[in-house]
């Protein structure tokens, strides 16, 4: 996660300063997904992509894995149950099977 930062409100006052702006926030979901989009240019064939962030905002996370899977045919998303029994898989109708972890 390129632009990894806590979310405001977090009693994290040292890292407000450095909290993007509303304008920024479209930039950090096109730079997450043209960084995902690389990455996945970049791997080995049979190798495995595991697209992680520290944001909870939907689009960059499970906008950015959308947006590679529909840029690229041959990536597919890989249920993690297995890894994880008992970890709730996401709720988001954009990503069905995602696993999304909450801090708390």
């Amino acid at each position: 996660d390129a632009t990894c930062r806590p979310p405001r409100g977090l009693g994290l006052a040292k890292h407000i300063a450095a909290q993007p702006s509303v304008g920024d926030l479209a930039g950090i979901a096109e730079t997450q997904t043209r960084l995902t989009k690389a990455a996945w240019r970049a791997l080995r064939p049979g190798g495995v992509l595991v697209y992680s962030t520290c944001s909870l905002r939907v689009d960059e996370d499970e906008d950015v894995v959308v947006a590679l899977l529909e840029a690229e045919t041959d990536a597919a998303l890989e249920s993690l149950a297995d890894l994880y029994p008992g970890a709730p898989e996401s709720s988001s109708p954009r990503l069905p099977g995602a696993l999304r972890a909450w801090p708390q």
